[in-house]
């Protein structure tokens, strides 16, 4: 019995649906005495199998070990002289004995991993690329490759940084829950929560500690809630090329700034040639300079203009 593409086979069955010229390379239908259509395989019992195969089994009466390859590299000569068995270099059997020892030790992993474990102390995880490398440098005996699964202790997971999803326990509370390793969170979000105080009261207060006196509700509202705020400050950059127009950094933080300011001047908060596009340094520089709330353009364009003589300079 030999077993072809995952069915068994008997090598009598084979010999029962073709009969094979080991000096020709031809093969011939017994059933009717015709010649297979196949030119590199041949179907038995609706399996489609290499004539090389066929050839090799009728010929020896046993399945080939290896591979074969056709000596002279002409794939359609089935002569028995012609196919030979691919031997495999050292290199491929030191690469054998590697796959199986790593498959040897994955068998006994799994078998602990189905007897149970403590999942506070471990977690079943696939290694990969990224995992891999510090693992063994912990002590790991992880075979070559990935994505194999392995049990590994949390405490080291948290110490190579892995973003696999382990079991913690609250130091506080004593409740199991599942979070990423490279968090290394203590305490659930309910217990790192606890004594603080966030109630309506305690935000409000927040609030008015911030709260700018200067401005109306009404104004207020609209700084902080209006769409068209974004919108605004988009097209501004956008105007500019994305550059700022004091150092002429491109990319990076930018700030869309009102050269007549946002709060003395209602009527120009949505123009578009209102507007500055700043890095943060430079936006940072011109409020040190002319203070903030009450800008005006002819502030602006004399910061800008000393701005750029500096750059010539």
């Amino acid at each position: 019995m030999c077993v072809i593409k995952g069915v068994d086979m008997n090598i009598d069955r084979i010999k029962e649906l073709y009969s094979y010229d080991k000096n020709t390379g031809e093969f011939t239908k017994l059933s009717d005495g015709s010649k297979p259509t196949g030119h590199t395989g041949l179907r038995v019992d609706g399996k489609k199998v290499s004539k090389n195969k066929i050839a090799w089994i009728i010929t020896y009466g046993e399945e080939p070990q290896h591979l074969l390859k056709f000596k002279d590299g002409d794939k359609t000569n089935f002569k028995i002289d012609n196919i030979e068995l691919m031997n495999k270099s050292p290199r491929d059997e030191s690469k054998s004995r590697s796959r199986l020892e790593a498959k040897a030790r994955i068998d006994e992993m799994v078998e602990q991993i189905a007897q149970g474990y403590d999942e506070l102390e471990y977690a079943v995880t696939n290694i990969g690329t990224v995992n891999i490398k510090p693992l063994r440098e912990l002590g790991y005996d992880l075979p070559s490759g990935n994505g194999y699964k392995w049990l590994i202790k949390v405490e080291d997971l948290v110490a190579i940084g892995s973003n696999t999803e382990v079991k913690v326990k609250c130091e506080d509370c004593g409740k199991i829950r599942t979070t990423q390793a490279n968090r290394g969170d203590k305490k659930c979000r309910s217990c790192a929560m606890n004594g603080k105080v966030f109630t309506r009261e305690h935000r409000a207060k927040i609030s008015a500690s911030k709260r700018d006196e200067s401005l109306s509700d009404e104004d207020r509202v609209s700084r902080r809630a209006m769409p068209w705020m974004k919108s605004w400050a988009k097209e501004v950059k956008v105007m500019a090329n994305f550059t700022c127009e004091g150092c002429g950094q491109v990319g990076g933080k930018l700030h869309s700034h009102h050269k007549d300011s946002y709060r003395s001047n209602k009527m120009r908060r949505t123009d578009i040639l209102n507007g500055a596009c700043l890095c943060e340094e430079c936006h940072k520089d011109f409020h040190k300079q002319y203070g903030q709330g009450n800008n005006t353009v002819d502030q602006y364009e004399e910061w800008i203009l000393n701005k750029l003589e500096e750059r010539v300079a």
